[in-house]
């Protein structure tokens, strides 16, 4: 199954023990790049020393292939009910997260490390690996790395760029599928022309006609439809 990931890059703080008195703390500043799921990386980025707060900065979109057995959902299971969309298992860990599956980079990148060049910064947490923690059956965990197959543009806060300027495309996500815009086109019953409006983004799947976006998401095993189409 195929998925978007959006990594961000999150401000970050801590004291600086060096200039710091009792009677007048002064803090470091930093920032890091880290996934979409605050929970466990606001944990590594406090195994680094460092406390998060604030919205982020910056933020890419990554395209990956989910690993294997997971899922992508509201999940119900073991007595657990989701009311958002999360990844999740076929089993419960004993370590409290149940079924959900918790998605990490490699390191979280260090935006003063790489010269406060938010790319640089991108890069390199990208290059350590986006990781599932998937529960096993006997309740403990195995991790696994995800497959990239395109990474979007770096979109700025600071710079005033615009959130969708650097989002995986339908084309993107049809060509990690390994489908041609006529194959495509004939799995769904959408005429070419159609789908050629469609991924040139001058009309939305959901404008070009009734259940469209459902059916190139399912055509291209790909579920998470509304956060591009």
């Amino acid at each position: 199954m195929l998925a978007t990931l959006t990594l961000f890059c999150e401000p970050a703080e801590r004291l600086d023990e060096a200039k710091s008195t009792p009677n007048y703390p002064v803090k470091k500043y930093d920032a890091f790049v880290v996934t979409e799921d605050s929970v466990e990386s606001d944990r590594q980025v406090g195994r680094l020393g460092w406390s998060t707060y604030g919205g982020s900065i910056a933020l890419r979109r990554v395209l990956i292939e989910i690993p294997e057995g997971v899922h992508y959902g509201r999940c119900n299971f073991g007595g657990y009910h989701s009311t958002r969309m999360e990844y999740y298992g076929d089993y419960d860990a004993h370590d409290g997260n149940l079924c959900l599956v918790p998605v990490t980079v490699g390191k979280p990148a260090s935006l003063r490390e790489h010269g406060e060049n938010l790319e640089a910064a991108f890069d390199a947490a990208i290059d350590s690996g986006i990781f599932f923690s998937i529960p096993n059956e006997d309740g403990g965990r195995h991790t696994e790395r995800a497959h990239i197959y395109k990474v979007g543009e770096v979109m700025d806060k600071a710079h005033g760029d615009k959130w969708p300027k650097g989002k995986i495309s339908v084309a993107d996500i049809r060509e990690a599928a390994g489908l041609t815009q006529q194959q495509l086109a004939d799995v769904t019953s959408i005429q070419l022309q159609t789908l050629q409006q469609i991924e040139a983004g001058k009309i939305t799947a959901y404008e070009a006609g009734e259940n469209y976006r459902e059916k190139i998401a399912e055509a291209l095993n790909f579920y998470d439809y509304q956060s591009i189409f």
